[in-house]
């Protein structure tokens, strides 16, 4: 069952011919600003920065003098009789067009305001170039008209538009202030258009109480940290695989580390960095020409966090594209450094042609207690390799190298971090644990 007791706000509009989403959307947020003093204000705050040099509007001194209303019509409105219409476009940016619709009779506002003489009417748009612009001044042309013959007639005042962003940031903040109550409307709300518009909303500092109901907000936040680790370490722009960020490095054994986060159940538990030394044959000479010996496998902490070193073969195909994996027990493969270069590393990385494949599968196999799951291997090869209309296997012998960064440590360095400007001590932390175990491997 839903904790959520205001979806009725949310998932109102679902007849037939009308844009469900966008009108819901409208129709909730319309609600909020009646029912949130707090959240009026500071909507009126960010529509008068948007007026600029024009006359700012002034807050009501009591709920009377103002009104809220969903879907109004030109003909209806005009009987409020403003002194000014100030027509805004909310939408996910500023690129809009003039579009070729036929402009309707009696056209609908999705939100009217009336805040004492001043009528604010809102076009509420979830895409961009969707002629919001031209739609709110037709919409305020045909107020006035239904006001023809009168003695005033009201100004028409087209500010530019509100960003989607900008509103979020503004129900975000009135959140924080009115105590981050998780069973307000305003805070279902947040959560509803986090799920669905993620990228309205700017980056958050990670939360140790986030739940995967923030899986969005974790995600934004570990490419942003990425970003901000790759220009720490001189990196090229960063990627992503799957579920993990991809942050480029160069330490001669290792060319990148990947970011993702870890979950226990649907609790987020904090972000684990693994990286690949001796991840091909280059970087596994690198790796065996520039350590003195192989103990640092066996490090359980590096700079007080949590480090797991296990040895593994990395099967891959043309231009080194990864196939599979196959893990081996720490323990047979030991710390001498000789003998796991001479036992695994030559014997095994090397390309092997489709008719080498069965001796492959005997030395990895007949070795007992070398691989960790053995019948898995022997099934993930047959149908990736043998299966496969594949001549040759690359296999690689190395280590994948895990360092884990717990949910409440990553808060508190990103309290002290500003993400606006970039100055990120999260990633100052990861990229020196990441310096650290680099500088333990070739101690």
């Amino acid at each position: 069952m839903r904790d959520d007791r205001h979806m009725n706000l949310f998932e109102h509009y679902m007849q037939q011919d009308a844009i469900p989403h966008e009108n819901n959307i409208s129709r909730a947020l319309a609600i909020l600003l009646e029912t949130e003093p707090l959240l009026f204000d500071r909507f009126i705050d960010l529509v008068n920065a948007k007026l600029k040099s024009e006359r700012h509007i002034p807050k009501p001194v009591a709920l009377s003098s103002r009104e809220i209303g969903f879907q109004q019509s030109a003909s209806g409105l005009a009987e409020i009789a403003p002194m000014r219409i100030i027509g805004l476009a909310l939408m996910p940016d500023e690129n809009d067009n003039e579009g070729n619709a036929q402009a309707a009779d009696n056209p609908r506002t999705d939100i009217a305001v009336s805040c004492e003489d001043d009528l604010i009417i809102i076009e509420v748009k979830k895409q961009d170039g969707a002629s919001a612009g031209k739609q709110v001044k037709e919409q305020a042309e045909s107020i006035c008209n239904n006001l023809k013959g009168k003695k005033f007639l009201p100004e028409i005042i087209s500010p530019p538009a509100i960003i989607w962003s900008e509103m979020i940031d503004t129900l975000q903040d009135v959140h924080r202030l009115q105590g981050e109550n998780e069973h307000a409307a305003l805070a279902h709300y947040l959560q509803y258009m986090e799920s669905r518009h993620q990228e309205w909303f700017s980056v958050a500092p990670f939360n140790p109480n986030y739940t995967r109901n923030n899986g969005k907000a974790v995600w934004k936040r570990i490419q942003n940290l990425a970003e901000n680790c790759a220009a720490r370490l001189g990196a090229a722009r960063t990627g992503w695989i799957k579920d993990s960020a991809v942050v480029p490095m160069d330490l001669g054994f290792a060319r990148e580390f990947h970011l993702s986060a870890e979950w226990d159940g649907a609790d987020f538990k904090g972000l684990k960095a693994v990286f690949w030394p001796g991840n091909n044959n280059s970087q596994g000479r690198f790796l065996f020409n520039n350590v003195k010996d192989m103990s640092w496998t066996e490090e359980k902490k590096i700079d007080g966090l949590e480090v797991k070193t296990v040895p593994y073969l990395k099967f891959s195909h043309i231009m080194g594209k990864f196939v599979m994996d196959a893990y081996c027990l720490p323990e047979f493969v030991g710390t001498c450094k000789t003998d796991i270069h001479d036992r695994f590393f030559e014997p095994l990385s090397r390309q092997w042609e489709r008719a080498g494949w069965p001796a492959l599968k005997r030395l990895l196999t007949e070795i007992p207690g070398l691989l960790k799951d053995q019948e898995g291997f022997l099934k993930s090869f047959e149908e990736k390799f043998e299966e496969s209309e594949k001549n040759f296997a690359f296999v690689t012998f190395g280590y994948q190298v895990t360092i884990r960064f717990p949910a409440d440590e990553l808060a508190e360095h990103d309290d002290k971090s500003n993400l606006a400007t970039r100055e990120d001590k999260t990633a100052e932390w990861v990229v020196g644990a990441i310096k650290a175990m680099r500088d333990r491997i070739l101690l």
